[in-house]
């Protein structure tokens, strides 16, 4: 069961996001809408998908190379991803640091993907932080309440230090959260380092 969990689960590598100082400003989310916890928090470097853990793990390795100053970003608004029409998540945008993040990922995404054999991504990076995504039964009525439940989160402008990179895939205990860490490290330790 295990290796079959492990070759259906997705798999990425990204940045974790404390939620200490401003997640809880964020006001409950309407009926219809699912939350992130705080240990789920992470800015997506390279979106591995369903590539399995022998291709993850090389893609890890392959992100030794992705080294740099710890990253201060401070926490913008909260903006629609996925479909204009039809958002398939909510997250924040970093105000502070987002060059520094944008820059990073368009460094290392492409080695870190090409690792894993994952497709290339021709999107420029648009670094972001999902916090909450609409139920899939979610009335459209429920997707109206969260659209306007992110336009009215104002968060405050506190520093919040990326200071680790790490491999990421599903939780086993999806009820508790979404993902879990399989492997991280200082984002300022390279190669020889952990």
């Amino acid at each position: 069961m295990r290796a079959t969990w492990e070759n259906d689960a997705n798999w990425f590598i990204g940045l974790p996001v404390s939620p200490a100082g401003w997640w809880s400003e964020l006001d409950e989310l309407p009926k219809g809408s699912r939350a992130f916890t705080g240990s789920d928090l992470h800015m997506t470097v390279a979106f591995l998908g369903r590539c399995g853990r022998e291709a993850a793990l090389a893609a890890w390795e392959a992100a030794k190379v992705a080294v740099a100053d710890p990253i201060t970003i401070s926490p913008g608004p909260v903006r629609p991803y996925g479909k204009v029409k039809r958002p398939s998540a909510y997250a924040v945008e970093p105000q502070a640091g987002r060059e520094a993040v944008s820059d990073f990922i368009a460094r290392y995404r492409d080695i870190i993907l090409s690792a894993a054999n994952a497709p290339q991504d021709p999107r420029a990076p648009r670094p972001h932080f999902t916090v909450a995504r609409p139920r899939r039964d979610a009335h459209w009525r429920d997707r109206e309440a969260l659209a306007a439940w992110a336009r009215g989160q104002k968060l405050p402008a506190v520093s919040i230090p990326i200071e680790r990179i790490a491999l990421y895939t599903w939780s086993r205990a999806r009820g508790e959260r979404l993902f879990e860490i399989v492997e991280s490290r200082p984002i300022n330790a390279g190669p020889g380092s952990e």
